[in-house]
């Protein structure tokens, strides 16, 4: 008698698609993640290279005949409209600016008093750059022969009794150097304090955050890897059981 064989009886199924779905998907997921942190960090150095002031009106160091109704500053970028300030105090600590603060692009601007007078001048800014870092800078300009912090000069010159015409011409001589100073070297100094900002700490949590997703991203995936082929290993020796069973009771007639 022919030993009949079921068609397709002892083929051992494709334990592949035993594979779950969810694993499946996982390597999609985190090669998705990678690409984010790989993009996050790629725009790292952007994020660092802050806004930075470009220019001041009136310059860092000029002397001027007479008081200016306003201060304009000129950034590298576009500042938002909140979280801006600019104050101008004279050497006693006065504050002669006044009304708020007036941003349109990369310009801010910010009205003095008209009673400002000769005075030596200290401009300190703070604004929100356009990547939403703050930065900040100070600078000083003086107006006709200067205030009361200015004299010091003078003041000296009376205490050796050089009179006061040799106190003006030794006056004028300190001063000179800021009044001839080129427009590049006034306002050089006026955003240093602005450059070599850190990056911010928004963009060094979110970093870190997606950081740690694709940390879990890769755990997850190399332990449901790892239980799939487990679990694929006893499947098919179970299989191999059955099949080996199976052909000892053909060969067995049963």
């Amino acid at each position: 008698m022919g030993i009949s064989r079921t068609p397709g009886a002892g083929a051992r199924p494709d334990h592949r698609t035993r594979l779950r779905p969810a694993a499946r998907r996982l390597p999609a997921l985190l090669g998705a993640l990678l690409a984010l942190c790989l993009a996050l960090f790629a725009g790292a150095p952007a994020a660092q290279a802050h806004d930075e002031l470009l220019q001041a009106d009136p310059a860092d160091g000029a002397t001027l005949e007479q008081a200016p109704d306003r201060i304009t500053l000129t950034y590298s970028g576009d500042i938002t409209a909140l979280g801006n300030e600019v104050r101008v105090t004279d050497s006693q600590g006065k504050t002669v600016s006044t009304g708020d603060v007036t941003v349109d692009g990369t310009h801010v601007i910010q009205r003095i008093s008209p009673d400002a007078g000769d005075e030596t001048y200290t401009v300190s800014w703070r604004v929100v750059s356009s990547d939403g870092h703050p930065i900040e800078g100070t600078y000083s300009f003086t107006v006709g022969q200067g205030g009361a912090g200015q004299p010091a000069v003078s003041s000296s010159a009376a205490a050796h009794d050089h009179g006061d015409h040799d106190a003006a011409e030794h006056h004028e001589h300190a001063t000179s150097p800021a009044a001839t100073e080129s427009p590049e070297q006034a306002t050089s100094s006026a955003p240093a304090s602005a450059e070599g900002q850190s990056l911010p700490l928004w963009a060094v949590a979110l970093i870190g955050a997606v950081g740690a997703v694709v940390l879990v991203g890769v755990i997850i995936l190399v332990v449901a890897l790892l239980r799939a082929r487990r679990t694929r290993g006893a499947d098919t020796g179970r299989e191999t059981g059955r099949g080996s069973e199976h052909d000892d009771d053909a060969a067995n007639g049963r």
